[in-house]
């Protein structure tokens, strides 16, 4: 078969249109994942903040209870109470939302039942001791009481701490990756 020079023409145009075709081809995959990547380090970073903001809410609950404990203002101290305490369970539950790798779910596990037990040992321990009449076994049985819920609140801290590390960390391979895709993206709009 003896090629024309139209026909030369015709093929040669048609090689560069598969060309087009197939390199637009590609960058959309590749811009595809690139969104779904910027996504995923966006949705992680926000993650990882709201843990972090988290790793302060013992802090938060022991200023109530050391408000009870010096002042003895129980009337005030039950209200603002009640407050933290609905905010301790909408950021547990808003925790286990987020969590998805195996370790991240038992850790948000962990960090709800540290904050269960310090809700509890305020509220059914420490709470009808501070009710009664100061008295030298009154203060001796708040300062146990006081150190029983200082090892819940560092539970709870120490456990948002590592949940915030591993989300940091997950934010970090999706952005080596999004960088990874976005070279090879470069790489072939260049080359093609």
């Amino acid at each position: 078969m003896k090629l024309t020079i139209g026909k030369k023409m015709a093929l040669g145009f048609g090689v560069v249109v598969v060309a087009l075709v197939v390199m637009s081809g590609v960058n959309y995959v590749n811009l595809s994942e690139l969104h779904q990547l910027e996504s995923e380090v966006g949705k992680r970073g926000d993650e990882a903040v709201a843990v972090q903001e988290m790793t302060g809410m013992g802090n938060k609950l022991y200023s109530i209870i050391a408000d009870a404990i010096i002042n003895r203002d129980l009337d005030a101290v039950q209200k603002e109470w009640a407050t933290a305490k609905k905010e301790l369970k909408d950021d547990v539950a808003a925790l286990k939302k987020m969590m998805d790798h195996p370790d991240e779910v038992a850790w948000a596990n962990d960090v709800e039942q540290s904050g269960l037990e310090l809700v509890r040992l305020f509220e059914k321990e420490l709470l009808p001791v501070l009710k009664q009449p100061k008295s030298g076994m009154t203060a001796q049985r708040v300062a146990e009481i006081d150190e029983q819920i200082d090892v819940q609140k560092a539970k709870m801290s120490n456990t948002c701490r590592e949940i915030a590390a591993s989300l940091q960390e997950e934010m970090h391979e999706a952005q080596e990756h999004f960088e990874e895709v976005s070279s090879a993206t470069t790489t072939i709009s260049i080359v093609i």
